[in-house]
């Protein structure tokens, strides 16, 4: 089957065979690729935005500097590939193999990366953690990519920071089985991004947080007045924290959860 392939400069070239096939600059803005043959192909600089790509073999392709905005990448096979500064934001790259990629200074901005293979991939200056998936197939990520200014969490089409979206899961989910997941799921990212040296310290939002749901249950388990109550409270945050460190001032901790049991009474 030959296939006629537009290039950004106007001209036209016929090619038997896509796969290691010289398509530098080649205009497939659009274009159906699903479940094509692209290995080894050349198409750095190219132009792919909203091309449809699922389930297309593109290992060991060059699409460094590639126009991939929008650009359905679903099950795509892209091992080995260089996406060296590639533009794959708002790309759909659920369940695509991207193990040993080169995607520095790739832009993964928005991009759905549900249930894809990063493994051995090279993310230069940005990095991705993902985190299990919750009973309802939602997947999240905590990640720091180019265009972020600090860490944030990817999940579906949410896009918080850290402490807007334990936040936002508090206000949308507390009380319900999908609550405890989704904050158990933030704890491990956050818990893993720490080990890994990608952040300091604990999110001092998420910690209010936990401080909250202890103090519900600390008024079943301990007798004693508020100060009481406080004091187990603050010993589980703090071992929660990681806290033998003497870096955690105690006092603070203890002003923090008055002030959040202030602006948020506890019922019953």
């Amino acid at each position: 089957m030959n296939h006629t392939i537009k290039f950004l400069d106007g001209t036209e070239k016929t090619f038997e065979t896509l796969r290691d096939a010289n398509l530098p600059r080649a205009n497939l803005r659009d274009a159906d690729l699903s479940g094509a043959d692209l290995s080894g192909a050349n198409l750095s600089g190219a132009n792919l935005s909203w091309a449809d790509l699922s389930g297309a073999n593109l290992s060991w392709a060059d699409l460094s500097g590639a126009d991939l905005r929008g650009a359905n990448l679903r099950g795509a096979d892209l091992r080995g590939a260089d996406l060296c500064g590639a533009d794959l934001s708002w790309a759909n790259l659920s369940g695509a193999d991207l193990a040993q990629t080169d995607l520095c200074e790739a832009n993964l901005s928005r991009a759905n990366l549900s249930c894809a293979d990063l493994s051995g991939a090279n993310l230069g200056n940005q990095w991705i953690i993902q985190g299990p998936p919750r009973s309802d197939e939602y997947h999240f990520f905590l990640q720091k990519l180019t265009a972020d200014s600090q860490p944030m969490i990817k999940a579906g089409c949410r896009h918080f920071t850290l402490p807007e979206a334990w936040k936002h899961w508090r206000a949308t989910r507390s009380g319900t089985p999908l609550g405890e997941e989704t904050f158990a799921i933030l704890e491990y990212l956050e818990k893993v991004a720490r080990i890994q040296g990608r952040i300091l310290k604990q999110t001092e939002y998420g910690a209010i947080e936990r401080a909250a749901d202890t103090i519900a249950r600390a008024k079943l388990q301990f007798e004693g007045d508020a100060e009481t109550i406080l004091f187990h409270v603050v010993l589980d945050l703090l071992e929660w924290c990681g806290a033998q460190s003497p870096k955690i001032n105690f006092d603070e901790v203890l002003d923090m959860v008055r002030e959040h049991i202030a602006e948020h009474p506890q019922k019953g």
